[in-house]
């Protein structure tokens, strides 16, 4: 099932995962999951949230607020490109990006190759670590986003799809605190099929 994931739902996964961790949680819990897709900065859920005036932090209120905004902040770059294409093919950037990179940011390339050796690094050290397990509630919840990108008939599970996942489960915290701020499965259903469609035909 994980192929079907899109990069951005998995990013989501391990926001969460990180999550659990700096709460010493034993497992990964639905509460993580929708931490994650607030950190998960220009997704549709965003837009969702948006189109209704919900705030992140009244849905996760142990969310430090300044983690929120920064995550809203950063948007895909032309460096982060680069980086997670180098850390895909394990390898370094070529000369090429190097120096379009340099250009780009008016530094000098050296100081990119120093940036690029220093993030690799973290990456590795970071995918060494014990990755926490996911609760019998959170794996329900990842079976629940590909059962409706099933259903709405889309061929990859998105983060918008995790986010209608968790309202189906209505005695999760994550669910009543979505309920809470104001979002029903019914309307959640429509504005991913609404904004789904929006993308795609921008991309059209």
């Amino acid at each position: 099932m994980w192929q079907r994931f899109r990069e951005s739902a998995r990013r989501v996964i391990m926001l969460a995962q990180q999550e659990a961790a700096k709460k010493n949680s034993a497992f990964v819990e639905s509460e993580h999951l929708l931490a994650g897709l607030l950190l998960e900065p220009g997704s549709i859920v965003t837009q969702i949230f948006n189109d209704l005036s919900i705030q992140p932090t009244t849905l996760q209120p142990s969310l430090p607020p300044q983690a929120v905004e920064d995550a809203k902040a950063t948007e895909p770059s032309l460096l982060q490109r680069a980086l997670k294409d180098a850390r895909e093919r394990d390898a370094l950037l070529s000369p090429p990006e190097v120096e379009e990179l340099g250009s780009h940011f008016k530094v000098d390339p050296q100081l990119v190759r120093q940036i690029e050796s220093y993030v690799l690094r973290k990456l590795r050290e970071q995918n060494n670590k014990p990755e926490l397990a996911l609760s019998a509630q959170a794996k329900q919840a990842l079976e629940f986003a590909a059962d409706e990108a099933r259903r709405m008939r889309h061929n990859a599970i998105s983060p918008e799809h995790l986010l209608v996942a968790l309202l189906r489960q209505g005695d999760s915290d994550a669910a009543r605190s979505l309920n809470e701020a104001g979002l029903d499965l019914k309307q959640a259903r429509a504005l991913v099929v609404r904004h789904v469609q929006a993308h795609d035909d921008q991309a059209d």
